[in-house]
């Protein structure tokens, strides 16, 4: 949310690094424009219950409908918080270029008192080369031990595909049950799943003169 990233960064934009949007078209956080990066910049950070209650922006902030499934509390319980998908060197994003896509998710910080504590949690990322068909392939998953509570940085570098010039990517992050999942299998009491969507260029618009600069002050 902002007020995390008040607290946890000061930046610099340059001109071609853009803040999304939510969009009613696609129900998510949008670009409209290709640049060298496309964040959410922490607006819709949280997570919603069944799009009734929670505490996220706009949710479940998907293109396809899926819906956030969690008794979670805001500050206890997991939650995606943010995501960003960048140009891995600078440029637009690009079809046939490398991009990373990188999330903060809010890591559960006691597990104890649930029925299976002390498991993992679970990150899986998704990518739909045209968003409109919301036709989503597994680009990796990864696992990590709760307990700390606090903020996670998650990385991920993939390449551009030919689809159409609007496209997604997706990240499903929950505990022990999202172990095995497709890109809207809701088995978890604790589940959150956010999309971002932005455009990309195939090969017209030159490189940006500026790059982005995050400075963490934490």
């Amino acid at each position: 949310r902002g007020d995390i990233s008040q607290n946890l960064f000061t930046r610099k934009l340059a001109e071609d690094d853009l803040v999304a949007v939510y969009d009613t078209e696609f129900t998510a956080p949008r670009c409209f424009d290709v640049g060298a990066s496309c964040n959410t910049w922490f607006k819709n950070g949280g997570v919603g219950r069944d799009a009734n209650g929670g505490y996220e922006n706009n949710a479940p902030n998907t293109i396809d409908g899926c819906e956030d499934y969690s008794i979670g509390k805001r500050g206890h319980d997991e939650s995606i918080q943010s995501m960003k998908v960048a140009s891995v060197d600078g440029a637009f994003l690009s079809v046939g270029e490398k991009a990373r896509i990188e999330a903060y998710v809010f890591k559960a910080k006691d597990t104890s008192s649930r029925s299976n504590p002390n498991e993992k949690e679970y990150a899986h990322f998704w990518y739909a080369p045209d968003a409109k068909s919301k036709d989503w392939s597994h680009l990796r998953s990864t696992s990590f031990d709760p307990g700390s509570g606090g903020l996670m940085r998650l990385n991920l570098n993939f390449t551009l595909q030919p689809g159409d010039s609007t496209q997604a990517v997706r990240l499903t992050y929950g505990y022990a049950e999202s172990r095995y999942m497709g890109p809207c299998d809701r088995m978890d009491k604790y589940f959150d799943v956010d999309d971002l969507v932005f455009e990309v260029d195939h090969g017209s618009i030159p490189k940006p003169s500026l790059q982005y600069i995050y400075t963490p002050h934490v």
